[in-house]
């Protein structure tokens, strides 16, 4: 009793305060006797809701639940008391149905006395328990004992993070880890719109085999009072009291945020707080925000920095950046979302010296591999990275992700330049209806801006200072300032973009597909390369300059299968094969850059002797392969040592939906989908999906019903774009490349018997449709950098193609009836889908209004269905012999592109869609940034 007299002498002197003023007299009254501190913090709370503590004897409560040891509480037998807070005291259990041990959270009878106080915490308690995650110690149930309300826990063995802490700052790596776990456990928490607002070490657990157990979640929310802003900020304070040196308890007053210490309203972002108050802890080896007492902590949460100067010195730029977000006093401006700190926790892993990048070697000692990390996080710390002048041989290797504004264009390597110097990026990006915009992106800023006037702009290219960017648009060779301003139009007669020298002289490809040259201040371009006109579709693509701005080396196509690079001069015809015969190639720093299969690989050039040297040393694996003609890698590098990069897209997976977009089934397992056609009976399915490890693409036929695929072309196949069903869907005829030229081979689809070529010229080809009769197939075909141009193929007779009524239609498909073709066309400045009579010529009739592609017509021929806007669209179709009218149009669900490629087709009656289904994020993944290549290269 003289323990209950004496914290209710002290409960009775504190309550008469103003509330400002309550937790420095707690600190100065009770001393260093921390459970007294807690004990009267949680008369104070008690009393603001219910009265006189006096009246609900809480006191004896907590201090009778010692009493309970030896007991049983329904199947839990009590063992032994390992902690008390002013909400209770935790005792160890066993579990005698389970044989296991659990703790046993034993609250005030004042709480089982409040009966709207019970019905909440019992809902929290519910909710708590939907939490299934590692790093959470678990909640196993509620119990009762004599009214006394008990949570049954995980008991969860090992040191707290404060006891850790008690021993000194944690190891960077260390510290990285035990975060990393903490981020996990706020994510799962906050994910279920649950705020723990107590974080704190002594609320976090270290088991020996290495987890990180976060404790208490939810508690505080769940027991604080609810009748006052004041109230609120009182709930978790002291709860667990901590001896600082000077034996001062100050209790988790040092990880309240400022809204949280003003009894104002508290979110996720309070939890981020104190997440960045434990993560400074760690590493310092001190708290962020430290006094001698209880208020004057909370004075120097309100208004002092932590000081930087505690952290260690090999703190990576991230860490700094990670921790002055977490703890910014604005909380509008604090870090909005635990998940953005994952990805910094996982740059400053690679950045670490103990866990630095490391290449695997093979036989002959030379690096194999480069790990790449794919995260989706803002890459600030760059601009802390990037502040050197000259690479430093001692540096590590950095990585950090860019996150794009759209998918990339599919003009591979030439869609993404970096900057002479390293610092900014430029992009060509396009959204899911194929318009396409410039970006341009500071490599230490979080967002990436438009460039004006520069719609359907493709292969950007910089000035050698910087301060210009150099683009195709609309035929048009063209550059921009980054300054500002109109873009300026330099040339005509241009396909693809560009290298541009010291002397002004900027390198091109021309409509002609060959190279040319011209002064950056305009004029008439010169050829700088001749075509092989004998060649099947040759193109002379991707120039870059050497050093000395004389020389250039770039990738020559002399055939559907057949490229090399290529070494040339501004003041010289004579033209030098390299033995590099496998994607677009670039100069930076003594190295030539280039892709072998899906590896980016980097080969010392000897510039003087123009040779090179050495074996080619692999930089990236996994890197994002062209898929069209162009069978470039989508990869950017400077000098200054930055090198961006592409990953592979995730796979994808086919999935079934109704006309409401329910899913409604999936066929086959995750893979990198492509040319999805149903056959006409609707039983089977023809993809196209890669070989491993390499670009080149097969068909595939799965059937609906067992599930079962089947493969239907083989490695003597180098597939083009797309296949399409025979009317009767006995036959597949596809696009291949044999000896340098493009057929169209038809074959039955069962596999059986020989296959036959319908067509075979130097084009490269897309099937579109084949007419319901069977007589025609519809194609386009692909010249350089051209337009796809429409044909039509007949099958009978001397099967002589010609060309389609309509010369800008792409994809065209057959009506049910096969008098009308529904295309795609950009004569309106954007693609619309069109409807006109076959075989033509005869007027055209607009479908969309604000955009389409991929048009398929249901069986009936009364709707074709669209992609635009990200939605699947329904536009009513009336068909007569001489005459076409569409009717209203209407959204049926979204339903985004996944690739270049047709990715989607509807069953016959219009009921079920199957689609190529990926997360929009994961469709275009993140560039990956590297800094310091050189470094890796030394490896």
């Amino acid at each position: 009793m003289e323990r209950h007299r004496l914290v209710r002498s002290v409960f009775e002197q504190v309550r008469e305060l103003p509330p400002a003023d309550r937790r420095a007299a707690i600190a100065d009254v009770c001393g260093a006797d921390a459970s007294l501190c807690a004990e009267v913090t949680g008369l104070l709370v008690a009393d603001a809701r219910a009265g006189s503590f006096l009246e609900h004897g809480a006191v004896a409560a907590l201090q009778e639940t010692s009493a309970l040891v030896g007991l049983r509480i329904g199947p839990y037998d009590v063992q032994a008391s390992i902690g008390a807070g002013a909400m209770g005291r935790v005792l160890r259990a066993r579990d005698v149905n389970l044989q296991r041990d659990v703790a046993l959270k034993v609250l005030p009878d004042l709480f089982a006395n409040d009966s709207d106080r019970l019905t909440r915490f019992r809902h929290e308690a519910r909710v708590l328990a939907t939490l299934n995650h590692p790093n959470i110690a678990a909640i196993y149930g509620f119990e009762e004992s004599n009214g006394v309300p008990v949570l049954v826990l995980e008991l969860v063995e090992g040191p707290t993070l404060a006891d850790r802490i008690g021993r000194g700052a944690l190891p960077l790596d260390e510290a990285l880890e035990t975060s990393r776990q903490i981020v996990d456990a706020l994510e799962a928490a906050h994910a279920n719109r649950i705020v723990h607002r107590d974080l704190k070490p002594a609320n976090i657990k270290l088991r020996s085999d290495g987890t990180v157990k976060v404790l208490d979640f939810g508690l505080a929310k769940a027991i604080e009072p609810g009748a006052g802003p004041s109230e609120v900020a009182v709930a978790p304070l002291l709860t667990a009291p901590i001896a600082s040196g000077t034996g001062i308890p100050l209790g988790t007053a040092a990880y309240m945020s400022p809204e949280q210490a003003k009894g104002r309203h508290v979110d996720t972002r309070s939890d981020i707080w104190a997440f960045g108050c434990v993560l400074f802890e760690m590493l310092a080896g001190r708290r962020a925000f430290e006094a001698e007492g209880v208020s004057e902590t909370i004075a120097r949460v309100h208004t002092a920095d932590p000081d930087w100067t505690l952290l260690p010195a090999t703190t990576p730029p991230s860490i700094h950046r990670l921790l002055r977000r977490c703890l910014d006093k604005d909380r509008k401006r604090r870090l909005a979302d635990i998940t953005d700190a994952r990805f910094d926790l996982e740059e400053a892993a690679l950045a670490a010296p103990q866990v630095a990048v490391q290449s695997s070697s093979s036989k002959n000692g030379r690096p194999s591999s480069a790990v790449v990390l794919t995260g989706l996080t803002t890459i600030a710390l760059i601009a802390a990275v990037l502040s050197f002048s000259r690479p430093s041989n001692t540096m590590e290797v950095y990585r950090s992700t860019i996150l794009l504004p759209g998918l990339l264009h599919r003009v591979a390597g030439a869609s993404i330049a970096l900057s002479p110097d390293g610092r900014r990026l430029a992009l060509v990006a396009r959204d899911d209806m194929g318009r396409s915009q410039l970006w341009l992106r500071a490599l230490d800023s979080q967002s990436a801006q438009r460039v004006p006037a520069t719609a359907d702009a493709r292969t950007p290219f910089w000035s050698p200072d910087g301060q210009w960017l150099g683009f195709v648009q609309g035929g048009k060779l063209k550059k921009v300032a980054i300054s500002g301003g109109e873009p300026i139009t330099i040339a005509d007669g241009a396909a693809y973009g560009g290298a541009w020298n010291q002397d002004d002289v900027i390198l091109f490809t021309q409509s002609t597909r060959n190279l040319a040259q011209v002064q950056a201040s305009g004029g008439p371009p010169s050829a700088l390369t001749t075509i092989d006109r004998n060649a099947p579709e040759p193109m002379h693509l991707f120039p870059s300059f050497l050093p000395d701005g004389q020389q250039y080396i770039y990738l020559r196509r002399s055939g559907s299968e057949k490229f090399g690079v290529y070494l040339g001069s501004l003041d010289s015809t004579l033209q030098t094969e390299l033995p590099i015969t496998s994607s677009n190639v670039q100069y930076a720093g003594g190295y030539l850059w280039f892709a072998r299969g899906r590896t980016l690989l980097a080969q010392a050039f000897d510039v003087r002797r123009r040779t090179l040297m050495g074996p080619a040393m692999p930089v990236a694996e996994d890197v994002r392969i062209d898929t069209t003609f162009l069978r470039a890698a989508y990869f950017s590098v400077s000098a200054a040592g930055a090198l961006v990069f592409q990953a592979t897209p995730v796979e994808s997976e086919l999935v079934w939906y109704d006309r409401n977009g329910r899913p409604i089934g999936t066929l086959g397992t995750p893979a990198e989908y492509a040319d999805i056609q149903l056959s006409p009976d609707g039983t089977r399915v023809l993809v196209s999906i890669p070989r491993p490890n390499t670009v080149e693409r097969d068909l595939w036929i799965f059937d609906v019903t067992r599930h079962v695929r089947t493969r239907f072309t083989f490695d003597d196949v180098r597939l083009r774009h797309g296949a399409i069903w025979s009317p009767d869907g006995t036959q597949i005829v596809f696009a291949s490349e044999r000896n340098g030229r493009v057929a169209l081979v038809r074959r039955a689809a069962d596999g059986s018997g020989a296959e036959e070529v319908l067509l075979v010229d130097e084009f490269d080809k897309e099937l579109a449709s084949w007419s319901p009769d069977g007589r025609f197939l519809l194609y386009n075909v692909r010249q350089g950098g051209a337009p796809p141009s429409p044909w039509v193929l007949s099958l009978d007779g001397e099967r002589k193609p010609t060309p389609f009524s309509q010369p800008r239609a792409f994809l065209p498909t057959f009506s049910p009836d096969g008098h009308w073709v529904a295309y795609i066309s950009p004569e309106s400045g954007r693609n619309e889908v069109y409807v006109t009579a076959f075989p033509g010529p005869g007027r055209k009739v607009q479908v969309s209004a604000t955009g389409g592609i991929d048009p398929t017509w249901s069986v009936n021929g009364k709707e074709i269905f669209y992609l635009g806007g990200g939605s699947l669209m329904s536009a009513s179709v009336t068909l007569q012999r001489d005459a076409v009218a569409i009717g209203p149009v209407k959204p049926l669900f979204d339903l985004a592109k996944v690739g270049p490629r047709k990715a989607h087709d509807i069953s016959r009656d219009g009921q079920r869609i199957i689609a190529v289904t990926q997360d929009l994020a994961a469709a275009s993944s993140p560039l990956t940034l590297v800094v310091n290549w050189q470094a890796l290269l030394k490896q």
